[in-house]
């Protein structure tokens, strides 16, 4: 187990390539538990996946709005000797398809959620909400993505 504040570190894989990460401990998600629960305010996860059956941390990289959510048998402990040398040598990555694109409409709707303890899920496309019955799509226009269309459909979820 790691404490908040501890450095890690750990690979992770993008487009075929390994590249190191390191960062600071900054949440514990409980087993079982959705991580985005846990996400401090000011902070942004983008996650897919379900909730894991082991503990696992928010991982902070300094510089950054985004937390990562590694597996937690990827971590490993990293000496405050080695924190600096490996943090400057990060190379970070952006999706090719959203760099520069103010997504701010798609910020809100997903911190509302948390908010109010509604699930989301997520793609390029929209963000579906199932308590609320409703799909919101999403257009990019000269670098700044808008709700364009919001769809309805009956739920389960809300009755």
């Amino acid at each position: 187990m790691y404490d908040i504040g501890s450095y890690v570190q750990w690979d992770v894989n993008v487009r075929g390539k390994t590249y190191k990460r390191a960062g600071e401990v900054l949440a514990l998600v409980p087993m079982g538990k959705d991580p985005r629960k846990y996400v401090p305010t000011n902070y942004v996860l983008h996650i897919r996946g379900k909730p894991r059956n082991t503990i696992s941390y928010l991982i902070k990289i300094p510089g950054l709005k985004t937390l990562y959510w590694p597996p937690l048998e990827s971590l490993l402990p990293l000496p405050m000797v080695d924190w600096e040398l490996l943090y400057s040598q990060q190379i970070y990555m952006k999706p090719r398809k959203l760099e520069g694109i103010d997504q701010s409409d798609r910020e809100v709707l997903k911190s509302l959620c948390l908010l109010l303890g509604d699930k989301y899920y997520e793609n390029v496309k929209m963000i579906t909400i199932p308590a609320w019955g409703k799909r919101f799509y999403f257009k990019t226009v000269r670098k700044l993505e808008c709700i364009y269309k919001i769809e309805e459909f009956i739920s389960a979820i809300r009755g």
